[in-house]
């Protein structure tokens, strides 16, 4: 599905990654800046006049899996302003073999090449995403908490499913 990204703006300088990122129209946030956030909230602001949509993950890193952070609400901003959608979206690794997710999520100190490798030699892995309906919301503070509850009922959904699935 085509979209744009908000991505950490440490990917804007790797080799490959970077330039494909770049190519496609992404946006990237220094999480670490509160400028870099308004800057970023202020070009979402323009992108959600195109037909295409934008995807960012609110909890503004990464993790195990094994839960979902508190969301952060500024970039939620320019879509309450605009009253456009949101729509949340739950994503989920499956390995065949029943390795648990957080194998495959990439996290802490772990560099990408070795999260890539790792992740490249694992065999019959999926990306389970499941999405919700578009909402327009009040407040991004309302965005934030009620998108991460539908997300972490969407979740542990598919997660009792997983479960349902495992033989006796």
């Amino acid at each position: 599905m085509p979209c744009f990204f908000v991505a950490k703006a440490e990917i804007d300088k790797w080799p490959y990654f970077g330039k494909a990122a770049r190519s496609g129209g992404n946006l990237f946030i220094d999480r670490s800046s509160l400028a870099s956030a308004e800057r970023v909230a202020a070009m979402i602001s323009e992108r959600l006049n195109l037909p295409m949509p934008l995807l960012f993950f609110p909890e503004g890193t990464s993790t195990d899996g094994s839960s979902v952070l508190r969301f952060h609400s500024r970039l939620f901003e320019p879509a309450i302003v605009a009253r456009a959608p949101i729509t949340a979206a739950a994503i989920r690794y499956v390995v065949s073999d029943g390795t648990p997710e957080r194998e495959l999520c990439w996290y802490g100190d772990e560099s990408f090449s070795t999260h890539l490798l790792k992740t490249l030699r694992t065999p019959g892995f999926s990306a389970q995403i499941h999405f919700g309906e578009p909402r327009v919301f009040p407040h991004r503070r309302v965005a934030a908490n009620e998108t991460h509850k539908e997300i972490e009922g969407m979740r542990a959904a598919t997660a009792c499913a997983e479960r349902d699935l495992q033989p006796a």
